[in-house]
């Protein structure tokens, strides 16, 4: 027994099963790069550095081309001893001896972090170890600047923006993009100014710069507030963030439950002392008065996330915005016993990577490329929305990682995810697919975080 252990990790050191020997992951964010290398730390697979040519397989363009390796991109082997693993974890395609499982089928880590990727099958020599950038402010102790910009493109940043708020820091943040003594900014970056800031005194620029160095900001200092390009500070295009008051429903009928409040205690709760209310996958059973209480909040200024089979409670509700899912009940009463399960397959998607078109102008998808790899664990597909923003969506081509029937992949097409409905003050953000599947998809927790932060924040 002892052998047969040994051996396993010896074979799989030297002769790795899988087709691909060697994963490339591109440095274009530091901070998710190093919570990825925190995973792999934890299952204890090696990675390092390497410099060359080769032809590898795009994650996101699903074709092979020719790359150069350069020398901040993390690469990991397939020659060592948790081979196994690595390749389960990075290889760009699933490969199911069997279509009937009882769990997701993809789950490869470049789509989960939002992280360039490519794969080859080709062994790469490579340097162990690789030198995380040490996080250094520049910002000095000089003269106190007009404002700090901060970038906005990983879960980090959100956490940086959720202790400003409650360090009592005045955030805008803006809806475009421009550019600032020599610097580019994305739409989403935060804006901390001193003038928004007085009240804080002295405690202003401490504050901000403990917190960067906490959670290891790119903090740029400007003297400022004029823009080379895009809009300036003071216009309609930057726009002041408050801090959300939030509620999440749990209980019995709710999948996953993190109670705060019952549905069941809706109907009596003061909606108004919240600001955002999440309603998690399940199945409610909501009644027209709470539905038009709902609407109210909503109108009023109120932001309702949406997340999967929570959407039904508002099929076709008037206000609502989002129409009856499309789902048709295929006649199998003469198929045999034996062939019923591998049928019903065909129009399921027990867990697939779906590639979806992302509109990254819209606030939900800030710091987010025009695509967005989501976690598809249903079958639910809505028509996209009539009267809304269809921010994220699934369409004619999209590309599948993993299993998904074919029934099921046909009745995605042309279907929305994620969207926006805006009614009255406030907006309904409805979400298909759950941004924050078992707390491992890294980028969508900063499409979650867009949707409790950014959507529907008005202008000045």
């Amino acid at each position: 027994m002892t052998k047969n252990f040994t051996n396993y990790f010896k074979n799989a050191q030297t002769s790795p099963q899988g087709e691909y020997k060697t994963y490339i992951v591109r440095n274009t964010n530091d901070n998710k790069i190093k919570e990825l290398c925190k995973f792999l730390d934890t299952h204890k697979i090696q990675y390092g550095t390497a410099i060359g040519n080769v032809k590898a397989y795009d994650y996101a363009q699903q074709t092979e081309h020719n790359i150069m390796i350069e020398q901040r991109d993390l690469v990991i082997s397939a020659f060592q001893p948790m081979s196994v693993l690595t390749q389960i974890l990075f290889d760009p395609k699933s490969d199911l001896v069997d279509s009937l499982t009882y769990d997701i089928t993809a789950w490869t880590l470049p789509y989960a972090y939002g992280l360039e990727a490519y794969a080859t099958k080709s062994k790469i020599d490579v340097r162990q170890g690789y030198g995380l950038p040490v996080y250094k402010s520049d910002l000095g102790n000089g003269a106190a600047p007009y404002a700090y910009v901060a970038r906005w493109n990983s879960v980090s940043n959100a956490k940086y923006l959720a202790h400003l708020l409650r360090a009592n820091v005045r955030v805008r943040f803006s809806t475009t993009a421009f550019e600032i003594e020599g610097k580019k900014f994305d739409a989403g970056s935060l804006i901390l100014t001193r003038a928004d800031n007085r009240r804080l005194a002295n405690g202003f620029d401490n504050q901000v710069k403990t917190l960067a160095f906490e959670f290891e900001q790119d903090l740029t200092a400007v003297s400022t507030g004029f823009v080379d390009k895009g809009h300036d500070f003071g216009s309609s295009a930057v726009r002041y963030l408050a801090a959300p008051r939030v509620l999440l429903v749990g209980g019995e009928d709710v999948n996953n439950p993190n109670t705060i409040l019952t549905s069941n205690r809706l109907k009596r709760a003061d909606l108004n002392q919240y600001d955002v209310i999440v309603l998690p996958d399940g199945d409610y059973d909501f009644d027209s008065g709470l539905q038009d209480k709902i609407r109210d909040w909503v109108s009023a200024g109120g932001r309702l996330i949406v997340l999967e089979e929570a959407i039904k409670a508002f099929e076709d509700v008037k206000g609502f915005g989002i129409a009856k899912s499309e789902n048709k009940d295929v006649n199998h009463r003469l198929d045999t016993y034996s062939d019923r399960e591998r049928i019903n397959i065909s129009e399921q998607i027990p867990g697939a990577i779906f590639k979806l078109n992302i509109d990254n102008t819209n606030p939900l998808a800030y710091g987010l490329p025009n695509y967005y790899y989501t976690l598809k664990t249903n079958t639910l597909h809505f028509p996209y929305l009539k009267d809304g923003e269809n921010v994220g969506r699934v369409e004619q081509t999209s590309n599948v990682v993993g299993f998904a029937g074919y029934k099921a992949k046909e009745s995605m097409k042309e279907s929305l995810v994620f969207g926006v409905h805006n009614l009255g003050k406030g907006a309904v953000i409805y979400m298909s697919d759950s941004p924050v599947f078992r707390g491992f998809w890294q980028n969508g927790k900063l499409l979650m975080s867009n949707a409790v932060f950014f959507v529907g924040q008005k202008s000045n």
